[in-house]
């Protein structure tokens, strides 16, 4: 199975085997590194980039030795999700009907999800004080801008545990406020499987991530955010609806 950001692999048992180790390349030939282990014929490498080719082969192992590595086979995960600039940082009365997280507001957070709580496991806070043109988001009574983020040098990882059923859209807004180059896939997971967006072009003026998900009552949603290129990963809000 292949989505954006997942290859699921299976290949045929080694008799005497007790684990296998799978290895991944970029081009088939070169590069090989470890990506995971698996005590079955079956193993799933996540968090991938969409529309990128990989390579892997299994070597097989017990407790006398380490087989040769198997034949090389590819896949290819799929396109994922698009993204857009517009509205940029003008969000009032186009998302955020259902809730709003203005992240790293002030150097805090400033939240109104009445359908659900939010929780940022991996991040700390920014605000770009020499932003304040379009790109920067709103005030929710539109009075001022602010260009803030949670960001990490890898994976900015948030949560949203919801009280009560919810059906419709989550928009998720990355900036790049000071224009560095970076780069960054956003994931998207409510329980049905990752839904992933790949951001290889600038994102100074923003950019807009639309994912649709459905979860009943007590169920999670996971967004994680991985730096491909740049700094850093960044965040700068989460709007429902």
């Amino acid at each position: 199975a292949v989505n954006a950001s997942q290859i699921g692999l299976s290949w045929t048992a080694s008799s005497g085997a007790t684990s296998y180790k799978i290895q991944r390349s970029p081009d088939g030939s070169t590069g090989w590194t470890q990506v995971g282990t698996s005590g079955t014929t079956t193993f799933t490498d996540s968090g991938l980039i969409p529309s990128t080719t990989y390579f892997y082969r299994v070597l097989a192992s017990n407790g006398t030795g380490i087989s040769a590595p198997s034949n090389v086979a590819s896949a290819t995960t799929s396109a994922g999700l698009s993204y857009s600039q517009s509205p940029q940082g003008s969000w009032v009365g186009v998302y955020g009907a259902d809730g709003y997280a203005l992240l790293g507001w002030n150097g805090g957070d400033l939240v109104s999800m009445p359908k659900c709580s939010l929780v940022v496991d991996q991040g700390s806070r920014y605000v770009w004080n020499n932003v304040t043109g379009v790109q920067a988001l709103q005030s929710p009574d539109t009075s001022t801008r602010q260009a803030a983020t949670i960001y990490d040098a890898n994976q900015v990882r948030i949560h949203l545990t919801f009280s009560t059923a919810y059906t419709g859209t989550i928009h998720l807004y990355a900036l790049d406020g000071d224009g560095l180059g970076r780069r960054e896939t956003i994931t998207v997971d409510d329980g049905s499987g990752p839904q992933t967006a790949n951001l290889t072009t600038d994102f100074s003026q923003g950019a807009w991530v639309n994912v649709p998900i459905n979860v009943t009552a007590g169920r999670t949603v996971t967004v994680t955010v991985t730096r491909t290129a740049g700094l850093n990963a960044v965040l700068s809000g989460v709007f429902l609806g």
